[in-house]
């Protein structure tokens, strides 16, 4: 069942008593967001931006990859929907793995779904454990979730009307 984190404090201790490795999957402007990078200071974690918006199936198949390479056991991603996404797939192939998301969008809803949202030649492609083409699992609905109305104001304006 998913929990709410309430501040940065809760995911740094999560983070803390994991003792895993941590594939961070974020966008280009994640540098902006200093109070969580203070979490992740004395961590082993790893950087995934290998995603476009509305991700392919290439991408998330890559991030899977990194996450095994890096011995990584815990998945942080922050974003919109393209990083959660490709974080919800990397979780499906890796299900002893613990999920973290950080939406920076209202909107996208991609914290609470059942399923990832890919693309392969054009297609868009709604990803679930029970079958990789459709439907939707519990299993990707992430973990925890830690809501932060400040990362809003770093949103191009079209974001925000």
């Amino acid at each position: 069942m998913q929990q709410i984190l309430n501040n940065y404090d809760e995911l740094q201790k999560l983070l803390q008593n994991s003792g895993k490795n941590i594939l961070f999957i974020h966008g280009k402007s994640a540098e902006k967001f200093s109070r969580l990078y203070e979490c992740l200071s004395d961590k082993r974690v790893v950087h995934f931006t290998g995603f476009t918006p509305n991700p392919k199936i290439e991408d998330a198949n890559a991030a899977s990859e990194f996450f095994r390479l890096n011995k990584c056991g815990v998945i942080l991603a922050v974003g919109g929907g393209s990083a959660i996404d490709v974080a919800k797939y990397v979780k499906l192939n890796n299900p002893d793995s613990m999920l973290v998301v950080i939406p920076t969008t209202a909107g996208s809803g991609s914290e609470a779904t059942k399923f990832a949202v890919l693309y392969e030649d054009g297609k868009k492609l709604s990803i679930s454990a029970g079958n990789p083409q459709r439907g939707t699992d519990e299993k990707l609905i992430p973990d925890f979730v830690l809501f932060d109305s400040e990362l809003l104001k770093y949103l191009p304006d079209y974001h925000r009307k």
